[in-house]
């Protein structure tokens, strides 16, 4: 990172801290920051931390690091032992201020946040009217495409809907004498079930699907998630276009540039630096997901949570706000650890920053989807979370039939949200 401007920094701590009279009571805020020590993005963020305790003297920070652990840090909790902010995936920060964990948000800060965070950032940790968690990740499934593979397989378009990109990517595909699949035409994070669970649930938000209805009923059995389910496992069938294998050859081919078409995550351009022969921003896009008449996809995160008993909640927010809405030389603090991890900015302002400057057309294509996504923290916060992997794979295996594999996935699902509407009672 570069060094700050320090009279800009100067000014803002005077306007965002108090100085009162005396001296101030020495105040020590322990917390989880998201990655581990060591790491690069937690040198980014520890860089921040430093200028703020610099800012403000009366306050130490511990970077404790990463813990991502369930188990843990509910035995921290309940002990009295969590540290005054935790970092996790959105769904448990859900979770853990359902079960009382946490401490909700204040309101103006909760204001702010609406007023500068994209929408499904704020979205993903609200509960009703109430703001559960500081967003501190964002992620979402695009339509990757190599202009150079496209190029040489004469497609001039990136496709709009789904049956376009069955057609183009099975027509660039190139298969063996065996029926063996030795180029891809889509390529995948590998056969990983996480990821192949997003690409099912992106899909489906674009056909118009959805986990639960409006009502937070199961909304599984529907016409959109059953041709999704059809869809996909006949993209697995051997001898066509895709790429799902455990060995991730297709994921690394397209980031050769050797495969037109990706469903993936920003995290993506990590490997396109270490594996593209030339400039990977010139020859790498993203564009819309498609379904057959419109676009979707889905989004996840993870964002920072308070612990409730903390004895200094005061100091603890605005940290928090001062990391999330303070610009500093042009960016905010955690705009900066998000341009370091690589997934997308919170901030609707941090992508004009330099720190994304190399790679914005990239993460602009993922800003555009996000207009069209619902994150999984719509289902989540009721304990729906369907294996929708396992679903299709059950389907394409000849395990299941397609009404067979949505009645798996409604039983299953139900007595999920059951065992979850449980926990939170406790």
């Amino acid at each position: 990172m570069r060094r700050i401007v320090w009279v800009v920094l100067a000014l803002a701590a005077v306007a965002f801290v108090p100085v009162p009279g005396g001296a101030q009571e020495q105040v020590v805020i322990t917390m989880y920051t998201g990655s581990p020590i060591g790491s690069v993005p937690n040198a980014a963020l520890q860089e921040y931390l430093d200028l703020y305790m610099e800012l403000n003297p009366h306050v130490r920070i511990e970077n404790l690091g990463q813990e991502h652990n369930p188990d843990k840090l509910v035995t921290l909790f309940l002990t009295g032992e969590a540290p005054d902010i935790i970092e996790h995936d959105a769904a448990f920060i859900i979770e853990y201020y359902q079960r009382g964990f946490l401490a909700p948000v204040p309101e103006d800060l909760r204001k702010k946040a609406e007023e500068f965070f994209y929408p499904v950032s704020t979205y993903s940790v609200t509960l009703g009217d109430v703001m559960v968690g500081i967003p501190v990740e964002s992620n979402a499934v695009g339509l990757w495409f190599s202009r150079q593979a496209m190029e040489e397989g004469g497609v001039t378009e990136v496709p709009r809907t789904v049956i376009e990109l069955e057609q183009v990517a099975r027509r660039l595909a190139r298969v063996d004498s065996e029926g063996n699949l030795v180029r891809a035409g889509l390529a995948h994070s590998g056969d990983a079930p996480w990821a192949f669970t997003h690409t099912v649930l992106a899909f489906m938000i674009a056909e118009g699907g959805s986990v639960l209805d409006e009502e937070g009923r199961i909304a599984l059995d529907s016409r959109p998630v059953l041709d999704t389910i059809v869809r996909l496992a006949g993209w697995l069938q051997v001898g066509d276009f895709f790429g799902f294998e455990p060995d991730w050859r297709s994921y690394s081919a397209f980031h050769r540039g050797e495969v037109p078409f990706g469903v993936g995550y920003p995290w993506w351009m990590q490997d396109q630096r270490q594996v593209y022969p030339g400039d990977y921003t010139q020859n790498f896009g993203v564009a819309l997901l498609p379904g057959t008449e419109s676009y979707g996809t889905v989004h996840y995160g993870h964002a920072y949570g308070v612990n409730r008993r903390s004895p200094h909640l005061d100091e603890v927010w605005r940290l928090l706000e001062w990391l999330s809405l303070e610009s500093v030389d042009g960016i905010t603090p955690l705009g900066a650890y998000h341009a370091a991890i690589g997934t997308l900015p919170v901030h609707r302002d941090d992508v004009a920053a330099d720190h994304f400057a190399a790679e914005r057309a990239i993460y602009q294509g993922f800003i555009d989807n996000l207009a069209y996504a619902r994150t999984v923290t719509e289902w989540r916060r009721f304990g729906a979370d369907p294996d929708m992997s396992q679903a299709v794979l059950s389907v394409a295996n000849g395990e299941a039939s397609p009404a067979q594999a949505v009645e798996t996935l409604v039983r299953t699902t139900q007595a999920a949200m059951e065992r979850y509407g449980e926990l939170v009672r406790e």
